[in-house]
C-alpha cells in the first residue's frame, strides 16, 4: 500500500495538476458496476480516479442525477458501498473502509512545509508564551465526531462543558474562540459552550480570568462534544495584565444587567464588616434603598416588593437581617448573582421591577476547603465537602452574632435591656449521577430575634422573624442541542411577636407566607446563532395575615384570627434569542399568566357607589374550600434587540411587559418585618408595568473601560398604597384601608466601569417615580388627584467605587455614595379644635429630608501566596462614614404647648471603624 502511495504521489508532483475548475456530472444508468462508472467519469470529464478494481468490479448499482459536482456525484455513488475520495487538485484517489481527510504526508511534505501554530499570546495575560506550550496546550490532534459523516468544506457544531479540574465545577463565561478569532463563543452557567466550526483542522483556545488558557488542536469530522479542564492560574512572580477580549455589555442583548461576583464583595467597605453582595448591588446605577440601615431594595423607581429575590430558585421574602442592617445572605456560601432590572427573561415572572437571581456556591467534587471570617459582631464559617470523588459534594455555610453578648458588657442600663440576634444556615449538595443527569438540592434557613428597651411595637416584647427554603433541582441533557431541568421549592417567611411584660395585655402575634414552586424548562440549541427556551411554571401561595392570643387566663386580649388566604399562579412562557445578522440580534419572549385567588373565604360586598367602608357593606359572600373566588390572566410581552455598530459599541432597545399578582402592605418608608402581604383577590387588582429602554454602549482602551448611557420608562396600572391612617396589622377588611392608582417612573443612568490594576465604576442616575390616587370618593384622593412623589422618590444617585491593588499583598478600597434626600410630609402648622391641638400636615410627600452623603475606605492585607501553603488568610480594616457626616434617616415631630418640634434620626452619625480577619484552608 505505501508503494501505491508513493507511486500516486510522485505521479501527481510529475503531471503538476493545478487547474480547479468545477466540473458538473450527468448521468442515467440502470445498471452498471462501479468500475463501468468510473470510467465513464474519467473518459467524459477528463479527471483521473485512482483506485483498486477489486473493490469496483464486481458491484453494480443504478446512476440517476443530474448537474451533481463531481464530488457530489462519487459521494452519492460509492459512499454507500464505504468507498470514499480524497481529492487532489483534480485527481481523485479512492480508499475502501477509511476516509483520507488529510493530505498524505509525502505530499505535505514536498508541497507544504509544517507552519508553527500560534495561538492566543497577548489574548489574556501578557506573559511569557512558555508557560502556555508546556503546560497548556494539547496539540495532539483530537478527533471529534463521525470520520463516515465527514463533510468537505463543509461546516459542523463543537459543543463541550468546561469545569474546573480539580472542583469540577462548570465554568461560566468562559471565552472560546478559532486561531483566526472570527468564530467566538462562550460558556453558560452550566459551562455549556457551542461553536460552529470548519471541518478539518481547528486550533481553539479556552480564556477564563483566573484560569490557565488553554489551547486543543482538534480534527473536526462531524458534530460532536469535547470536554475541558481548565486549572487555576497561580502567579507568583511577574504582575498580570488583563488583555481578555470582555465585551459583554456590547455583545448580550439583554440591557439593564448586572452581574455581579462574590470577589466583588471583599473589596468593598461596608458597615460592621459583613461583606454583602446585596450591598454591591446597591452601589450600581438604578438600584436604590430607602436610607441607611434601611430594608427593602428599589429598581428604576420600584416599590420594595416588585423585586423578584431567588436563592437558587426559591423565593425569599425577607431578605435582610436586623432590620436592614445586614443581608440575609453569607456571601462565602454564595457564587453570585444577576440581576436583571430592564430586559427580564420570560421564564421569570410575578414581579414589576426586576429578578435578583442568586446563586449558591457549588462544593467541590475533589477537594475539602473551609473559609472563616471574625469581626467584632459576627463570625461565619463556610466547608465544602466531596462526598463521592468527581460525583458529588456538600456546601455548608453558617453565620451568627454574638451582639447579646456585646449589649450586656455596655456599662448602661438600657443597653443591658436590649436584646438582638440573628443566625442563618446555607447548604448545598450536588450529585453528577452520570454525564447526562444531574441534582442540586439547596436549603437556607434565618433567625432573627430581638427585645428592644423602646416605644416601639417592640418595646418589652419578644419579636423574631425567619426564612425558610428549600429547592430541588434535576437537569438532564438529552443531547448535545437540548436539556431540560425540573425543579421543585419551597419558601416560607413569618414572624412572631411574644408580649408578657404586663400579664393583663400579654399576647402572642403572628404573620407568615408560603410558596411552593414546581417549574420545567427546556432549552433548545438551534445552532450557535439561534436559542430557544421554554417551560412552564406553577407556585402555589398560602397567607395567615395574622392572629392575636392571649398567653395566659388573666390576660385581656381577646382572640383574633384573620381569614387566611390561597391562590396558584401559573405561567407558560417561550422565549427566542436569535442572531439576525452580524449586527443585529434579538431575544423575544411570551409569558401567558393566569392567577385564581382561592377559598375558603368571606367577602364582604360593598353598596355600589359608595365608599369601601365598614358602613357601606351590604353583603358577604361565602366561598368554600378551594372554590374561585377571582380569575386573572393576560399574556407577558418581552422584546430586546441589539444592533451592533462596531466591535467595541453597540445600541440597545428593549420592551417589556409585566404582571404582579402579590402585594406587600406598609404605610412605612422602609420595609418592616410587620409588613404584611396580600393577594390579587376579589377586590385587590393585579400590578402591571409596562417598561421602555434605550441604551448606548462602548467600551474604550481596549476593552478595559465600559460606558453606556440608559434611558427608561415606566408607565404602572393598579399600585397599592394606603389610606390616610390605615392599619394594616389584623386587619380583616384591608380592601378598606387599601388604595389602587396609576404610577410613572422614568430615567437616565450613566455608567463607567474600569478593569486593571485600578478598578471599579462610577455611576450617575437621575430617577423618578411618582404616584397618582384619584379615586371616586374623598378618602380615596391623595394630593388633589395629583401625581407626587412617592416614599423612595430620590432624583439624583451618584456611586463611585475604586479599589487599587498596590502589591499583592496590599490593596485599597473606597466607596463614595451621594443622593436626593427622599419625600416626606411635614406638619404645617396647628389649630385648636374642641379644646385639642390639632397638627395640619402639607400635601403627602411634598418636602424632603436632607441629602445624604457617606465615604467609606477600606484596606485588606493578604499573607503571601505560597503555591502550596496549607491556608490562606488576610485582615480587613475599613471606617465606614469616614467624614462622620450626620445623614437623617428619617424626620418626625412632637407637639409641645402648641408648638411642633422637629427631630431627625440619624442612623451612623460617627466614623465607625472595623477590623475583620479571614481564613481559608
Amino acid at each position: 500500500m505505501k508503494k501505491a502511495l508513493l507511486l500516486i504521489a510522485t505521479y501527481l508532483i510529475l503531471t503538476n495538476a493545478f487547474c480547479q475548475q468545477k466540473k458538473y456530472v450527468s448521468f442515467k444508468e440502470s445498471s452498471l458496476t462501479l468500475t463501468e462508472f468510473l470510467e465513464k467519469v474519467t473518459s467524459e470529464y477528463d479527471v483521473r480516479i485512482y483506485y483498486k478494481n477489486s473493490w469496483t468490479d464486481t458491484v453494480k448499482t443504478k446512476v440517476d442525477f443530474t448537474n451533481l459536482s463531481i464530488e457530489e456525484a462519487l459521494d452519492s455513488v460509492l459512499n454507500k458501498y464505504n468507498i470514499y475520495k480524497f481529492r487532489y487538485n483534480d485527481d481523485f484517489i479512492l480508499t475502501k473502509d477509511v476516509i483520507i481527510i488529510e493530505q498524505p504526508k509525502i505530499l505535505q511534505s514536498i508541497y507544504e512545509p509544517q507552519s508553527n501554530v500560534n495561538g492566543a499570546k497577548g489574548m489574556v495575560f501578557q506573559k511569557d508564551l512558555e508557560k502556555i506550550q508546556s503546560e497548556n496546550r494539547d496539540l495532539n490532534l483530537i478527533e471529534v465526531g463521525n470520520r463516515a459523516k465527514y463533510k468537505e468544506g463543509g461546516k459542523s457544531t463543537l459543543v463541550g462543558y468546561i469545569k474546573e479540574r480539580v472542583s469540577k465545577n462548570p465554568i461560566p463565561e468562559v471565552l472560546i474562540y478559532t486561531e483566526d478569532k472570527k468564530t467566538f463563543s462562550k460558556t453558560d452557567e452550566n459551562g455549556f459552550y457551542a461553536l460552529n466550526i470548519s471541518n478539518g483542522k481547528n486550533l481553539l483556545t479556552y480564556q477564563y480570568l483566573g484560569k490557565l488558557t488553554k489551547q486543543k488542536f482538534i480534527l473536526m469530522l462531524s458534530d460532536g462534544q469535547l470536554d475541558v479542564e481548565l486549572d487555576d492560574d497561580i502567579i507568583t512572580l511577574k504582575e498580570v495584565t488583563v488583555k481578555a477580549d470582555q465585551r459583554d455589555n456590547i455583545e448580550n442583548t439583554i440591557m439593564g444587567i448586572e452581574k455581579i461576583d462574590v470577589q466583588d464583595t471583599k473589596n468593598m467597605p461596608v458597615v460592621l464588616g459583613e461583606k454583602d453582595i446585596i450591598k454591591v448591588a446597591t452601589s450600581t446605577a438604578g438600584i436604590q434603598t430607602v436610607g441607611e440601615g434601611a430594608a427593602g431594595i428599589h429598581v428604576r423607581g420600584g416599590k420594595s416588593d416588585q423585586n423578584l429575590m431567588l436563592l437558587d430558585g426559591a423565593t425569599i421574602y425577607n431578605s435582610n437581617h436586623f432590620f436592614g442592617f445586614f443581608s440575609a445572605f453569607n456571601s462565602d456560601a454564595l457564587d453570585g448573582m444577576k440581576v436583571y432590572k430592564s430586559s427580564m427573561p420570560a421564564q421569570y415572572g410575578g414581579r414589576l421591577s426586576s429578578v435578583f437571581d442568586i446563586e449558591t456556591k457549588k462544593a467541590s467534587k475533589e477537594k475539602a476547603s473551609f473559609i472563616a471570617a471574625f469581626s467584632p459582631i459576627t463570625a461565619k464559617a463556610t466547608a465544602e465537602i466531596p462526598i463521592i470523588k468527581e460525583k458529588a459534594g456538600i456546601m455548608l455555610g453558617g453565620r451568627i452574632t454574638y451582639s447579646n453578648w456585646i449589649l450586656q458588657r455596655i456599662n448602661n442600663a438600657s443597653f443591658k435591656e436590649n436584646e438582638a440576634s440573628f443566625s442563618d444556615l446555607t447548604g448545598r449538595f450536588d450529585y453528577d449521577l452520570n454525564e447526562k443527569n444531574s441534582i442540586k438540592l439547596s436549603a437556607y434557613i434565618s433567625n432573627d430575634k430581638f427585645r428592644l428597651n423602646s416605644d416601639t411595637i417592640f418595646s418589652f416584647s419578644d419579636f423574631s422573624y425567619s426564612n425558610m427554603l428549600s429547592s430541588l433541582e434535576w437537569r438532564h441533557i438529552h443531547n448535545k442541542n437540548f436539556e431540560s431541568k425540573i425543579s421543585f421549592s419551597s419558601s416560607n417567611y413569618g414572624y412572631k411577636l411574644l408580649s408578657n411584660s404586663v400579664p393583663e395585655n400579654s399576647f402572642k402575634q403572628d404573620f407568615d407566607i408560603s410558596e411552593l414552586t414546581g417549574k420545567y424548562l427546556l432549552d433548545f440549541f438551534i445552532n450557535e446563532k439561534h436559542t430557544l427556551k421554554a417551560g412552564i411554571e406553577s407556585k402555589f401561595y398560602k397567607v395567615n395575615p395574622g392572629s392575636l392570643q392571649p398567653t395566659n387566663s388573666v390576660s385581656e386580649i381577646t382572640t383574633k384570627n384573620i381569614q387566611r388566604e390561597k391562590g396558584i399562579e401559573t405561567g407558560i412562557f417561550l422565549s427566542d434569542k436569535y442572531d439576525l445578522n452580524k449586527k443585529i440580534n434579538l431575544d423575544i419572549g411570551l409569558r401567558f399568566n393566569n392567577f385564581v385567588s382561592l377559598g375558603a373565604k368571606d367577602v364582604f360586598v360593598y353598596e355600589e357607589n359608595a365608599p369601601r367602608v365598614r358602613a357601606s357593606v351590604i353583603d358577604t359572600l361565602d366561598f368554600s374550600e378551594n372554590e374561585i373566588i377571582k380569575n386573572f390572566n393576560g399574556l407577558d410581552y418581552r422584546f430586546a434587540a441589539r444592533y451592533s455598530l462596531n466591535k467595541k459599541s453597540s445600541i440597545k432597545a428593549s420592551y417589556n411587559k409585566v404582571r404582579q399578582y402579590l402585594h406587600s402592605l406598609s404605610n412605612a418608608a422602609s420595609v418592616s418585618p410587620t409588613d404584611i402581604w396580600v393577594i390579587s383577590n376579589y377586590h385587590i387588582d393585579p400590578q402591571t408595568s409596562d417598561q421602555l429602554s434605550l441604551g448606548y454602549f462602548q467600551n474604550f482602551l481596549d476593552n478595559s473601560l465600559e460606558t453606556s448611557v440608559e434611558f427608561y420608562y415606566k408607565q404602572l396600572n393598579n399600585l397599592v398604597d394606603f389610606k390616610v391612617g390605615a392599619d394594616f396589622l389584623l386587619n380583616n377588611q384591608i380592601e378598606a384601608d387599601v388604595l389602587q392608582g396609576e404610577g410613572r417612573s422614568y430615567g437616565m443612568e450613566l455608567s463607567l466601569k474600569k478593569k486593571g490594576k485600578l478598578n471599579g465604576w462610577i455611576n450617575y442616575t437621575f430617577a423618578r417615580s411618582l404616584l397618582r390616587l384619584n379615586g371616586d370618593f374623598p378618602d380615596e384622593i391623595i394630593n388633589q388627584g395629583d401625581y407626587f412623589p412617592t416614599n423612595y422618590d430620590k432624583p439624583h444617585t451618584l456611586n463611585v467605587v475604586a479599589n487599587y491593588k498596590l502589591t499583592k499583598r496590599v490593596s485599597f478600597s473606597l466607596n463614595s455614595n451621594f443622593t436626593s434626600g427622599r419625600p416626606v410630609t411635614y406638619p404645617v402648622g396647628t389649630y385648636n379644635f374642641k379644646g385639642s391641638e390639632v397638627v395640619h400636615y402639607s400635601d403627602r410627600n411634598s418636602f424632603r429630608i436632607p441629602d445624604y452623603f457617606r465615604v467609606d475606605i477600606g484596606i485588606n492585607l493578604e499573607e503571601g501566596h505560597r503555591v502550596n501553603k496549607s491556608y490562606h488568610s488576610y485582615w480587613s480594616f475599613s471606617v465606614y462614614n469616614l467624614l462622620g457626616r450626620d445623614n437623617p434617616f428619617s424626620v418626625f415631630f412632637d407637639v409641645r404647648d402648641g408648638e411642633v418640634y422637629g427631630y431627625q434620626l440619624i442612623v451612623f452619625g460617627n466614623p465607625i471603624p472595623i477590623v475583620t480577619f479571614n481564613l481559608r484552608f
